[in-house]
């Protein structure tokens, strides 16, 4: 009977490491490039016709500063490059879990681009950083 536990315990303990690493291969994130100081890496999205970016930044500022601006959404277009508008469409979480229409106008010639952003912001208080 033992030896059935063990077997059945070792089958599931396999199972779960198994799952965990298919959860952590959902992005494989690549660097796409650094600018401005920033290194923004690119993934496939499994099943989809778009790509998920992010983007990773030292910014010289109090921890204090970032998290007003992050949450102060309506004013993107002043600081954001070719940022046309923004409006919050659905908030989650209070001010740190929102969902963001976000237009973009790149070159005056093509057409504005429109997205849905989710924004989720979590601040470490503690270590000085923004996620």
């Amino acid at each position: 009977m033992t030896n059935k536990n063990f077997i059945i315990t070792l089958i599931l303990m396999l199972f779960m490491a198994s799952a965990t690493g298919f959860a952590s291969d959902r992005y494989q994130w690549k660097l796409a490039g650094t600018e401005d100081g920033c290194q923004i890496h690119t993934s496939n999205v499994a099943g989809k016709d778009y790509i998920a970016a992010k983007a990773t930044c030292v910014i010289p500022a109090r921890i204090e500063v970032i998290g007003v601006i992050l949450r102060d959404i309506p004013n993107y277009p002043e600081w954001m490059d070719d940022c046309k508008t923004t409006k919050i469409l659905k908030t989650v979480d209070d001010e740190k879990d929102v969902f963001i229409f976000w237009l973009r106008q790149h070159v005056t010639m093509f057409p504005d681009r429109d997205m849905v952003l989710r924004s989720k912001t979590i601040i470490d208080m503690k270590n000085g950083r923004s996620l």
